[in-house]
């Protein structure tokens, strides 16, 4: 078994070059996003002209910036959905606070804001990302969450976790010292909240917890990884935002 994780850490930091290579803005080629780095974080940017007032900020599993991710950040961005996607792998390769991570997504929606020119962000994060998500929204500040119109949490478990593990890429349970989001979400309207999970998903499932809130709560066939139906993943993601949330 040791053997087996050793031989899985190995390839982990083949694929993703260390941590030494753990905070850089990349666009979707991979290559760095310009000479200097505005924000100094592994970011995937990808470009659309905004026809919806509204960019949308993902985070990726703790699998890195895999297909699931490219493929709803390309359908938001067919969209005219500017897609900011922040690899979970290599930002929380060393541990992180809730406080620095919520500062980071205030960072990034700051910037990239005035960067689109646009007034709205759709908040999404898939299993790893959808856990922080919640805790993070919290401690933005009050400018910060005007902007949120929807928080779409992807595959979310009731553990948070502020640095990634080998237990969370073998699938097994992980320690969960960050908390519940499911906790996290109790003060946050439920107006903003979409919760999307996989009918045959068993890996500690907290999507249906939120059943009887005002929260949108959606289930999609398939397992953690939806059936590989990203496009309508997405789909649920671009219709959900209500008119007019109460906050």
């Amino acid at each position: 078994m040791i053997l087996k994780y050793a031989m899985i850490t190995i390839g982990l930091l083949a694929i993703i070059g260390g941590p030494a290579n753990a905070r850089q803005d990349v666009n979707p080629g991979g290559r760095p996003y310009g000479d200097d780095p505005p924000l100094n974080l592994p970011l995937h940017i990808m470009d659309a002209k905004p026809t919806k007032d509204t960019l949308a900020v993902l985070y990726s599993g703790d699998g890195g910036w895999q297909e699931l991710d490219a493929k709803v950040g390309g359908s938001l961005q067919k969209e005219g959905i500017p897609v900011i996607g922040l690899d979970s792998l290599r930002y929380f390769w060393s541990q992180r606070t809730a406080g620095e991570t919520a500062k980071d997504l205030g960072r990034i929606i700051d910037y990239y804001t005035t960067r689109f020119n646009v007034q709205h962000v759709l908040l999404v994060g898939y299993s790893f990302g959808a856990d922080v998500m919640p805790a993070s929204y919290k401690r933005l500040s009050r400018q910060q969450k005007s902007r949120i119109r929807q928080i779409s949490l992807l595959a979310m478990s009731h553990k948070v976790d502020y640095v990634v593990s080998l237990r969370g890429w073998l699938g097994l349970q992980t320690e969960g010292k960050g908390g519940n989001p499911a906790d996290d979400l109790k003060s946050i309207s439920p107006d903003i909240v979409q919760c999307i999970y996989g009918t045959e998903d068993y890996h500690d499932n907290a999507c249906p917890s939120l059943q009887g809130t005002n929260a949108q709560v959606i289930g999609m066939p398939g397992g953690h990884h939806f059936d590989g139906d990203y496009e309508r993943l997405a789909q649920h993601i671009i219709a959900g935002p209500r008119p007019h949330p109460k906050r």
